[in-house]
């Protein structure tokens, strides 16, 4: 029986293979190793990160979706920012409004705070959950924590309207910059 050594196989590859090709196998061993330990995209890293809570998901549980926020405030430097309400508050949707007309603003939060929704209606109050801050005074309500989950300030959105079916961008700019990053 014939036995190939190191050196060997590599002649008998450059042979087998041209120089142009060998190097796109090196290449293609490099980038499946790499998938191998780092694991395709969307899977595990960075990419399969904290997903944001958009809206008022009746059936959603806002603990875990706290504590996932928890963690993405540690990765991120961030605090959060819980805006409690329901698709059936008028304001609610106002508020959100008022972000995507805002840009400005928008990304000021985004900059500050992980952001989450957390459902408040006639099919599911998240009593339990809710419990652990003070009471709302109304819809949307809003308790920015810090990067720990512990309450830095609980606030009506009453006092950030202007007149009537809006928002009040220099009192919501108060509210970001206050509350917001390294503020507590």
């Amino acid at each position: 029986m014939r036995q190939f050594g190191p050196a060997r196989i590599s002649a008998i590859a450059k042979r087998q293979f041209p120089r142009d090709a060998f190097g796109v196998v090196k290449r293609f061993i490099a980038l499946f190793a790499f998938f191998l330990v780092a694991g395709p995209p969307g899977f595990g890293g960075s990419d399969a990160g904290y997903k944001p809570v958009r809206g008022y998901e009746i059936q959603r549980g806002p603990a875990k979706d706290l504590k996932a926020a928890i963690a993405e405030a540690h990765r991120s430097g961030r605090n959060i920012l819980l805006q409690v309400g329901g698709n059936w508050c008028v304001w609610c949707h106002r508020l959100d409004q008022f972000f995507d007309d805002h840009a400005e603003l928008n990304d000021l939060r985004e900059k500050n705070f992980v952001v989450l929704y957390v459902n408040f209606s006639e099919q599911n109050k998240n009593e339990k959950f809710l419990s652990q801050f003070s009471k709302p005074s109304g819809f949307p309500y809003l308790y920015a924590l810090n990067a720990d989950g512990q309450l830095v300030k609980a606030q009506g959105t009453g006092d950030l309207e202007h007149g009537k079916g809006s928002y009040n961008p220099d009192r919501i700019r108060e509210f970001l910059t206050k509350y917001g990053v390294g503020k507590n």
